[in-house]
């Protein structure tokens, strides 16, 4: 009876072995496809992001205006001017460069009016500051709060002027996108360097501009995460008015 009872015990002991076993391998199995899952999805995700740079800079490439003097170009109804980012109250270098060169085309006549084109309320109204403080004079002047990235200053500036022809102030950097997406969505709009000085991008900058034109493909054929804002439900405002 002994005999027999450690006999089932040492069978129940090698089952109990067999069953862990074969629950690690299992268990091996099952990560080594999800992290083959994952590599796969990151080398699909890259070469896709890879593949809309490659379209975004085939499509914009070429299409930065560069100039001696303002007298040399074709006249337009406004300058638009997408936000570049603010922290703790101050404008980025490249927002205050684009509207320096606005302010510039205002000054020499090339449009009647300049948007400034902010992220959020803070960025737009910086931008408002800077531009009076320029010399612009408030009428001239517009105010959009809901220009999250490009795509959406565009947008909302064509709803707000539709068909009119316009300068987009941006970097080198950011031209292509910029155009590719003028383009996509048919604005009249022509990209004008506010490069006013040479600097080198960063790494992080030129990696950052593969996922925004992956982005740039979506939104350009429709395929955006959000919508602009309506300027009807959230107005583009004219400083000559109540600027709120």
């Amino acid at each position: 009876m002994k005999k027999q009872t450690v006999s089932q015990t040492r069978n129940t002991c090698r089952a109990q072995r067999n069953d862990v076993a074969g629950a690690t391998r299992r268990y091996k199995r099952v990560v080594v496809l999800a992290v083959g899952i994952v590599i796969a999805a990151t080398l699909a995700l890259c070469a896709f992001s890879l593949a809309c740079y490659r379209q975004v800079q085939g499509m914009g490439n070429g299409t930065l205006v560069y100039y001696e003097y303002a007298g040399e170009l074709p006249t337009a109804s406004y300058i638009l001017v997408p936000g570049g980012g603010a922290k703790e109250g101050e404008l980025s270098l490249q927002s205050r460069y684009r509207l320096m060169r606005a302010a510039e085309l205002y000054k020499e006549g090339v449009a009647e009016k300049v948007v400034a084109s902010g992220g959020d309320a803070e960025e737009a109204l910086l931008m408002r500051d800077a531009l009076l403080a320029m010399g612009l004079p408030p009428e001239a002047l517009w105010v959009d709060k809901h220009g999250e990235d490009t795509y959406a200053s565009i947008c909302r500036a064509v709803q707000l002027f539709p068909d009119e022809r316009f300068y987009l102030c941006t970097q080198e950097q950011y031209a292509s996108r910029a155009a590719y997406l003028l383009q996509k969505l048919g604005a009249n709009g022509i990209c004008i360097n506010a490069d006013l000085v040479i600097y080198q991008t960063p790494f992080i900058g030129r990696l950052r501009e593969y996922l925004a034109a992956t982005k740039a493909v979506l939104d350009g054929n429709g395929l955006a995460f959000s919508r602009p804002g309506d300027v009807g439900q959230f107005p583009i405002i004219c400083c000559g008015g109540d600027e709120g």
